[in-house]
C-alpha cells in the first residue's frame, strides 16, 4: 500500500514537474524507484534460497554427526572387506606358526606382488631418515578412488571424524584431506594405510599432528586390538610419503591379541628388565629389540604425544630410523580406580553421544606410544635361513614375522628371529645411552 502510494505520489510529481521544465530529476527518481522494487524482489527470493539451503545444510549435519557417533571399527572392517577385489595379494592366504612370543605367517604371493619401494639412493647405501620428497614414480597421489575407504580430520574436541566414501570435492576439501585407504598387500585383518594430507607431499617424517591422529585412532576405536603402526624411512617405510598403517592383532595368534613388543611390558617375567624413567616413560632391555614406551596418566594425553613426539624429532635429526606402535593401555596399568576406567570403555562399547563429545570421558582413556629405535635397514639385509633376508619393519619388529619362502617358514627357529632382532636391528649398548640423554627431562 505504501508502495502504490509513493508511486502515484511520484506520478503527480512527474506532471508538476513536466510543467515547470524539471522533467530529467523526476525522471531520475523515478528509475531509482524502480531499481529500489527491483533489488528487494531479489532479496525476498535469495532469502527464500538461503533458508532452502540452510535446511539441506543441516539435515547433512546431523546425518554426518549421526554416523560418527557409532564406533568406527565395525564399518571400518565391513569397507576394507568390500574391497578384497582389490587387493594384490589375499590376507587369508598366509600361513601362521607361533615360535615363542612371536607369530611367524607366509604367503608366496605376497613379496612377489606388493607395490614396489622408492628408493634413489645407489647400491649399498642405507636410506637417511630424513630425505626430500621425491615426485617421480609411485605416491598416495596416485591411488585410485576405490581403494580410498574414508576421508579423516581430527575434531576440536577431541577423537575422530571419517566421513565413508565421500565423492563430492567439497567435503574432501572442507575436511582435513588426510585418506584412510586399503593396503593392496595386507599383513593383518583391516591393514590399512592412514595417508597424511597426501597432496601436500610430505616426506615419511611423523609430525606432531600425525601422531595425535593416531592416537585420537587409537582412543575412538572400541576394539582392544587396535594398533595404528609406522616406519621411518630407513626402518622399511615403503614410501617416502607422510603415512601411517592401522591392523588388527585378532585371530593372528598372539597371546591375549597382544603383539610380543607389548607382551614385553607386561609379562612379570621381563619386569626386572625395565627402566623407568620420569614422565611415565619406560624403557625394556628383555625385548630382542629395546624400545621405549610413553604412557600418561588420565588428563595428560597431550603431553605424553608432546613427549613422545619431541624423542621422535631427536631421533630424525640424528638419522636413527625408528618404528612406532601406537595402541591402547591395559586396564590394570592406567591409574585410577578400574571399575572407572571399565564404565568408561563400556559407555564407549555403547558408541554413546556422551562419549563423542565429552572430553572428560576421552582423556580418561590411557594410550601408549612404543618407540623402537635401531640401525639402519641395510644392517637387517643380510640373507638368513634359506638364503633370504628377513626384514623387519614396524609390525616384524613388534612380532608379526614375515617369511619370503616355504622354506624359510618351515625352518625359522626362535634363536633365528630373536638372533637377527639383537644383531641386525637392536641398537648397540652405548647407542642406547646417547639416546636415552635424549628423552625429554
Amino acid at each position: 500500500g505504501k508502495w502504490r502510494e509513493r508511486l502515484s505520489n511520484s506520478s503527480l510529481n512527474y506532471h508538476l514537474m513536466a510543467s515547470g521544465n524539471l522533467l530529467l530529476p523526476a525522471l531520475a527518481s523515478s528509475i531509482a524507484l524502480g531499481a529500489l522494487k527491483i533489488v528487494l524482489k531479489r532479496i525476498r527470493k535469495v532469502s527464500t534460497v538461503d533458508r532452502k539451503e540452510e535446511k539441506v545444510e543441516l539435515k547433512e549435519v546431523k546425518e554426518i554427526k549421526k554416523e560418527n557417533y557409532q564406533p568406527f571399527d565395525s564399518k571400518l572392517l565391513r569397507e576394507w572387506e568390500a574391497r578384497k577385489q582389490f587387493f594384490r595379494t589375499q590376507y587369508s592366504d598366509f600361513e601362521r606358526r607361533r615360535i615363542g612370543p612371536y607369530v611367524l605367517q607366509y604367503s608366496p604371493e605376497h613379496s612377489s606382488k606388493k607395490r614396489k619401494t622408492t628408493s634413489n639412493l645407489p647400491s649399498g647405501e642405507g636410506p637417511p631418515v630424513l630425505q626430500p620428497f621425491e615426485y617421480k614414480g609411485f605416491n598416495f597421489t596416485k591411488v585410485k578412488e576405490q581403494e580410498v575407504i574414508a576421508y579423516v580430520r581430527t575434531k576440536t574436541y577431541g577423537g575422530v571424524s571419517l566421513f565413508w566414501g565421500a565423492k563430492d570435492i567439497q567435503v574432501k576439501m572442507a575436511i582435513d584431506p588426510t585418506k584412510l585407504m586399503i593396503n593392496v598387500s595386507p599383513l593383518a585383518p583391516g591393514h590399512c594405510v592412514l595417508a597424511i594430507r597426501p597432496t601436500q607431499f610430505l616426506k615419511q617424517a611423523i609430525t606432531a599432528g600425525a601422531l595425535e591422529l593416531g592416537v585420537e585412532m587409537v582412543s575412538d576405536s572400541i576394539r582392544r586390538d587396535f594398533r595404528v603402526v609406522y616406519n621411518s624411512m630407513g626402518a622399511w617405510a615403503s614410501q617416502n610419503h607422510l603415512h601411517l598403517h592401522t591392523i588388527y592383532t585378532k585371530n593372528l595368534g598372539f597371546e591375549n591379541d597382544l603383539l610380543a613388543l607389548e607382551q614385553a611390558f607386561e609379562n612379570a617375567s621381563s619386569k626386572s628388565h625395565l627402566q623407568i624413567f620420569p614422565h611415565q616413560i619406560t624403557l625394556s632391555r628383555g625385548y630382542p629389540i629395546p624400545s621405549f614406551r610413553f604412557h600418561h596418566t588420565p588428563g595428560e594425553r597431550s603431553a605424553m604425544i608432546s613427549r613422545a613426539h619431541a624423542f621422535i624429532r631427536s631421533l630424525q635429526e640424528n638419522n636413527v630410523p625408528h618404528n612406532v606402535v601406537i595402541a591402547p593401555s591395559r586396564l590394570n596399568n592406567v591409574e585410577g580406580s578400574e571399575v572407572q576406567q571399565r564404565t568408561i570403555v563400556k559407555m564407549k562399547e555403547k558408541g554413546t553421544e556422551k562419549w563423542e563429545n565429552s572430553e572428560k570421558y576421552r582423556k580418561n582413556l590411557s594410550c601408549v606410544v612404543y618407540v623402537i629405535p635401531r640401525k639402519n635397514q641395510i644392517f637387517n639385509s643380510r640373507p638368513i635361513c634359506a638364503g633370504i633376508p628377513l626384514k623387519f619393519a614396524v609390525v616384524e619388529a613388534a612380532g608379526l614375522v614375515l617369511a619370503r619362502s616355504r622354506e624359510q617358514f618351515e625352518s625359522l627357529t626362535l634363536e633365528d628371529i630373536e638372533t637377527e632382532m639383537r644383531t641386525g636391528v637392536a641398537l648397540a649398548e652405548n647407542e642406547l645411552k646417547t639416546l636415552i640423554k635424549l628423552l625429554p627431562s
